[in-house]
């Protein structure tokens, strides 16, 4: 049987491929392993994985959507952690957040920064990212 958290999770990957279907496919797949990417490095840190999801998987909807983020976060029915987090609020969800994106670009000046934040070992980094590939190759399949 699927939790509760986990059918939530598979919801809003629904919603987001849904809404990316007038974009390409590698959008909503780059969004996809960014959202379990985050929920990696969350679970690294001890903290709440399922909402790191969320931030990650969040994170450039309202770039699909062609609205604003304020517009977005306001009608998203997450907890005030991930909506701070979206709107760029210092928290560490944010800070996840920004970890995931310096290692998208190979920024290794903020990826070094935000693991000493965190205190994640950045050799960590590549395992999970790669679990997050891996992941995300089982969406629609």
């Amino acid at each position: 049987m699927i939790g509760r958290e986990e059918l939530r999770k598979w919801l809003s990957i629904l919603s987001v491929v849904e809404i990316s279907s007038g974009k390409s496919e590698e959008y909503a797949k780059n969004i996809i392993i960014r959202a379990k990417f985050c929920e990696e490095i969350a679970s690294i840190c001890n903290e709440d994985a399922s909402s790191a999801f969320m931030v990650g998987l969040f994170s450039n909807l309202h770039l699909m959507i062609e609205k604003d983020v304020e517009y977005l976060v306001e009608n998203l029915p997450v907890n005030m952690k991930i909506k701070k987090a979206l709107l760029g609020e210092d928290n560490i969800f944010r800070n996840i957040l920004e970890l995931s994106l310096a290692y998208e670009m190979v920024d290794n000046e903020n990826i070094t920064r935000k693991c000493n934040k965190l205190k994640v070992d950045k050799g960590s980094l590549w395992n999970s990212y790669c679990k997050a590939i891996e992941w995300s190759k089982n969406i629609g399949n």
